[in-house]
């Protein structure tokens, strides 16, 4: 009951939104107390009361110059705390989506997501699958549905700029009726043999990427396990656009070769 004692009660020291906003400006440099009253509108004693607390929790400490600083636990326990803005700032969305089957060394990364749009519709949400794959010096993918337009494009895109094409398929993966003769015809071969266009297989996605250099979309499966293509995050941020880089890189590396025979048509 410790254990669950001290967790509980570094919880309460966080739960308040003032001492959690003194950690925030803490983490960004060292300060005096009296600037950091000031900037959250606080009384000098009321200051005082919250950076005692925090200070006994070893959050911060005081320096020999007078200003305070985070301290190493406190900045590490802040790191995981913004990994729950994304799921917090999301949090109608998550009660009926889920995270799927996240590796947990990105979970933990999910600050990385933090500023970002949400796209709504699933016009709106091919457009920029499109856009992106017509877009960009190249195009990673993961994914277990072949749009036709956004392939399309993508594959006219590295036609023409000879851009590299690099898409991770589940097995399960839904191709549009009559669109498999196209999906393996002889331009789709022709960029394989090249290496322009290459493609593997995992044997699930339940998160889909896509992006190219500049921007990144993913999207989320719903709590049965199934992507929902009606909703979706899209960004330009570097951070963002690195977490999305890092997962395509992190299951390219744990995916075989693609089978296009296990591939469903719909």
């Amino acid at each position: 009951m410790k254990k669950e004692s001290e967790i509980a009660d570094l919880f309460m020291e966080i739960a308040s939104e003032l001492r959690y906003s003194i950690l925030k400006k803490l983490d960004e440099r060292d300060q005096k107390q009296s600037q950091i009253a000031k900037d959250l509108g606080m009384t000098l004693p009321e200051s005082h009361r919250q950076f005692e607390r925090l200070a006994k929790t070893n959050l911060i400490s005081k320096t020999l110059n007078g200003l305070y600083s985070i301290t190493s636990f406190g900045h590490i326990l802040l790191e995981h705390l913004d990994s729950l803005e994304f799921l917090t700032k999301h949090k109608n969305y998550f009660v009926s989506h889920t995270l799927g089957d996240l590796p947990s060394k990105f979970v933990k990364r999910l600050s990385d997501l933090n500023e970002c749009d949400v796209i709504e519709g699933a016009f709106v949400l091919n457009d920029k699958m499109i856009q992106i794959a017509k877009d960009g010096k190249y195009l990673k993918v993961i994914s277990a549905h072949v749009p036709p337009d956004a392939f399309r494009k993508g594959l006219n895109s590295a036609k023409k700029t000879g851009k590299q094409v690099s898409i991770i398929y589940a097995k399960n993966t839904i191709i549009p009726k009559g669109f498999k003769d196209e999906f393996t015809g002889k331009a789709v071969q022709e960029l394989i043999s090249n290496g322009t266009y290459e493609r593997k297989m995992v044997d699930r996605v339940q998160v889909y990427v896509v992006l190219n250099d500049k921007t990144a979309l993913v999207i989320f499966p719903d709590t049965k396990g199934n992507v929902d293509l009606n909703i979706g995050f899209l960004s330009n941020e570097p951070v963002f656009h690195e977490w999305c880089l890092d997962y395509h890189q992190y299951l390219w590396e744990r995916s075989g070769s693609c089978d296009v025979s296990k591939f469903r048509e719909s």
